[in-house]
């Protein structure tokens, strides 16, 4: 499922191009072994070039693929976590910026009040009496 999903989205199927990376790989050690029977390259070309190789296989495209899928999915939530957090703030904060904080204070007695807050505190005052 995953491999074909894959092929859907990248155009490629991994396997198929392990295989083929697999196959050019065995060409151009052909290649770098028959330049140095010939003796068209020194020992050194010849270690260089076998080298330089080696460096450059992948030798599993399918878990490079999942490390760099597992790799962005957990740099993408983080970034949104923070995005969603800015986003909230400036929000939030350019609201509570536009008012003085009095009017706050006041705002919160009067909500207090409307909420029942002196029936309320009259009843826990009467019950400590």
């Amino acid at each position: 499922m995953w491999n074909w999903l894959q092929t859907q989205l990248f155009g490629v199927d991994p396997a198929a191009e392990q295989a083929r990376q697999a196959s050019l790989d065995a060409q151009i050690a052909a290649q770098n072994q028959s330049a140095w029977d010939t003796g068209l390259w020194t020992e050194d070309q010849y270690n260089a070039a076998m080298n330089n190789l080696a460096k450059s296989d992948t030798p599993d495209i399918q878990g490079s693929i999942n490390n760099a899928f597992v790799e962005g999915a957990q740099e993408g939530l983080a970034s949104l976590g923070s995005n969603i957090q800015s986003t909230f703030n400036t929000v939030t904060g350019g609201v509570f910026k536009l008012v003085p904080w009095q009017i706050w204070v006041v705002l919160g007695v009067l909500l207090f009040i409307w909420l029942g807050g002196i029936a309320w505190s009259k009843g826990i005052l009467d019950k400590k009496k």
